[in-house]
């Protein structure tokens, strides 16, 4: 290693490198071929993963991405459980509080999620991302449902909602 002592000069010598040479360049054809290689590698990546829960889901297994999905939607359905305890928190204070509807709004979303659990077991990870959604539609529906039943039970001096039709 010899320093020159030239300003801008690349002190660093690499064995069998020409001393401030150019890097080679770089056509688009290489470029685009080397960025096609990398947006193929990842998209092998993914269907590999889809690949392997699938293979897991045939054997009743769950994968970790049949897990992933199933937390991510499991936090939805959490979040209608805690609406149904909020829901019972307010109408805990009052006398004639609607417990049969409450307490059915609060159990909804439990058997909601583990019947779309059980039921996309064996599914691959769309059709279990399916099935949580429209067990959410149902969990929402109901929970509406049981809310304005609930209400017009309480509020008519505490006659079923039968009596009333």
């Amino acid at each position: 290693m010899t320093d020159t002592g030239v300003p801008g000069e690349d002190r660093s010598v690499v064995p069998g490198a020409v001393p401030n040479a150019e890097p080679p360049a770089v056509d688009a054809a290489t470029a685009q071929s080397s960025q096609r290689h990398a947006s193929e590698r990842h998209d092998d990546a993914v269907s590999d993963a889809i690949q392997d829960d699938a293979r897991a889901s045939a054997r009743g297994k769950l994968g970790w991405l049949s897990i992933t999905v199933a937390i991510v939607f499991g936090l939805f359905y959490v979040y209608a459980f805690f609406v149904a305890i909020s829901d019972i928190v307010d109408w805990s204070i009052s006398s004639n509080a609607p417990w049969g509807f409450l307490i059915a709004a609060l159990l909804l979303p439990v058997v909601i999620f583990a019947v779309a659990f059980w039921v996309g077991l064996r599914r691959n990870i769309f059709g279990k991302a399916l099935v949580f959604i429209l067990g959410l539609v149902v969990v929402a529906a109901l929970t509406i449902s049981l809310n304005v039943a609930g209400d017009a039970a309480a509020y008519s001096g505490g006659d079923t909602l039968a009596q009333q039709l």
